[in-house]
């Protein structure tokens, strides 16, 4: 019987056949329920982070040319948070990488965020997150630091995996349902069988926004412009969307850090000139549409008429 629903779920191609599958397959059991945040990775210990972390710091501290002071443990702060006491200056621009490589010996994944802390007033000093390496890109990197100690706290980010559900009988129901829907489902495929690509994405969608002559599809993280297709990363896509869901007026940078960087705890105001900087070169093709500095304020997305 779950094998007539995937089937289902696979040659009904539509929008409306998705969403009526989300609905079967999560009721079901066989597929995504309701979200649930958990950490990235359940099988980390503190044990390992321990180990990993006390390794990076060696490493690191060999860099700054100390190679006799002892490397403390590492404090387990809650919350998926550990604090390791370096007390000495190390080179910022050689943490990501040794962090990174570290993390993989010693089987760690999942999305974390990297503070350096001052070691006598406990203020970030620098920072950066996973997600922005996998960008290429790592705040404040290149940049001058402070001759301090350093204390460097690392966060593990949640994700949100999907759960399942157990009730058949529910599902059993849910696919009677669908039988109902089957005929029109049929006859919508066969009216968009037809079409050109660009003809489907012209459709009314929720998750696209259209400014000047270009188009913002947020869940594909796609830039369209002219029969053009521009990849974004998921940065570029949710700063655009902020941008472009108001267009023609001021933003301060403030307020498009929190709803950019909301979920990383650390905002670095220089990640915010940088991707600026990116999604004017992917919207440069658009006479329509630019990105405007409102000097000492913020950034606007001035539309033409």
């Amino acid at each position: 019987m779950t094998g007539s629903i995937a089937y289902f779920c696979i040659m009904m191609n539509t929008r409306l056949a998705t969403y009526l599958c989300i609905l079967i397959l999560g009721i079901s059991g066989i597929g995504p329920g309701t979200a649930q945040e958990l950490p990235a990775d359940q099988s980390t210990t503190a044990d390992q982070v321990n180990l990993a972390l006390r390794a990076a710091g060696d490493r690191l501290l060999d860099l700054s040319g100390d190679s006799t002071s002892t490397i403390p443990p590492v404090e387990v702060l809650g919350n998926q948070r550990y604090l390791l006491n370096l007390n000495n200056y190390i080179l910022y621009d050689s943490l990501a990488v040794i962090l990174e490589q570290t993390f993989q010996q010693h089987q760690i994944s999942g999305p974390y965020q990297v503070a350096l802390l001052d070691c006598i007033t406990d203020e970030v000093l620098l920072g950066y997150s996973s997600r922005d390496l996998k960008e290429g890109f790592a705040a404040c990197m290149g940049r001058e630091q402070q001759d301090t100690c350093y204390r460097m706290m690392v966060t593990f980010l949640p994700t949100r995996p999907a759960t399942f559900g157990k009730n058949l009988m529910a599902g059993v129901l849910a696919l009677i349902a669908a039988g109902l829907f089957i005929p029109i489902l049929i006859v919508r495929r066969k009216s968009i069988a037809g079409n050109q690509i660009m003809d489907q994405l012209q459709e009314e969608d929720d998750d696209c926004i259209r400014f000047g002559t270009s188009m913002l599809d947020v869940e594909r993280q796609t830039l369209h412009y002219s029969g053009k297709a521009h990849k974004l990363t998921y940065r570029e896509t949710k700063l655009l969307s902020v941008l472009a869901n108001q267009p023609n007026k001021v933003l301060s940078r403030e307020h498009l850090m929190a709803s950019v960087w909301e979920d990383e705890g650390i905002v670095v105001g220089r990640s915010l000139d940088v991707f600026i900087s990116r999604l004017r070169k992917k919207l440069k093709d658009d006479p329509s549409i630019q990105i405007s500095n409102a000097h000492g304020v913020g950034y606007k997305l001035e539309v033409s008429a």
